[in-house]
């Protein structure tokens, strides 16, 4: 689908604390994107530090950023859900069935359907040992059910999403 709604429930584990944190994702693309999402248009549903309680999300177009972040107590271990809206005029994210922020938008990535994907991102060196599950993916076309907005908006930002935060 180019426009509906996807969400999303997942849990993960972290083994260890003793190195660095991956940076996991769960994002909206353009179906038949591959490579790094850093470089590719993004819906950005969620991505935080295995370890954090901080969720940013928000959109990677054409080279620029926009984007919030939501510190939730517990969400390191509350397996949470995540959704993404697309109209043909707005995007707006969820965080447990909750509207936090719509932006206004007249034109789909890159005009084809979306997919989800999921990431789990690190660096050179050794990471804490992470294992992420995903209970279920849905998707809903945009003609089904209300459209709920968040007054929030998302911020222009100057860097991307590759590490959270």
């Amino acid at each position: 689908m180019r426009y509906g709604r996807w969400e999303t429930r997942f849990r993960w584990t972290n083994l260890e604390k003793r190195a660095d944190d991956y940076t996991i994702k769960v994002e909206l693309l353009p179906d038949g994107v591959t490579g790094d999402a850093c470089d590719t248009d993004a819906i950005v549903l969620g991505a935080w530090r295995a370890h954090s309680n901080t969720v940013t999300y928000g959109l990677a177009r054409n080279g620029q950023y926009w984007k919030r972040s939501k510190t939730i107590k517990g969400w390191s271990t509350m397996g949470p859900l995540l959704a993404g809206e697309v109209r043909s005029n707005r995007i707006t994210w969820f965080i447990n069935s909750q509207p936090v922020a719509t932006m206004p938008t007249t034109k789909g990535l890159r005009n084809k359907p979306l997919v989800i994907r999921y990431s789990m991102e690190g660096g050179r060196g050794e990471h804490n040992t992470t294992k992420f599950y995903s209970d279920w993916v849905r998707a809903f076309p945009s003609d089904t059910g209300r459209s709920p907005v968040s007054k929030t908006r998302l911020k222009k930002a100057s860097s991307g999403f590759c590490a959270a935060g």
